[in-house]
């Protein structure tokens, strides 16, 4: 948002919880794949993202509200991984997939 440089916001009400909470982060994580590390959406399911790099192997990343599930090489996950961090977006990884 733009506003004046003396001008403040009151958050009246956390977007947490709320439709476009899951829409905004959607969006973010969409630009950040498709944008700054070259992943694909596939034209079939638009939360399915495919990476087929001939360095770390292939990567596919399906996006369910704010989870995320990878099928991919260990080195093709440490690169994402890598490169999250490195352009400033916070990532919880859970080894064990119990429930998706």
């Amino acid at each position: 948002m733009e506003h004046e440089p003396d001008k403040y916001f009151l958050l009246v009400k956390t977007v947490y919880g709320l439709v476009q909470s899951v829409i905004q982060y959607f969006k973010k994580f969409k630009r950040f794949l498709v944008e700054k590390i070259g992943f694909q959406t596939c034209a079939i399911d638009p939360c399915l993202f495919m990476n087929m790099d001939p360095k770390f192997g292939p990567c596919f990343i399906s996006t369910y509200v704010e989870d995320n599930l990878t099928i991919r090489t260990m080195k093709m996950l440490k690169w994402v991984i890598a490169e999250i961090i490195k352009h400033g977006l916070k990532i919880t990884v859970e080894w064990n997939l119990n429930e998706f």
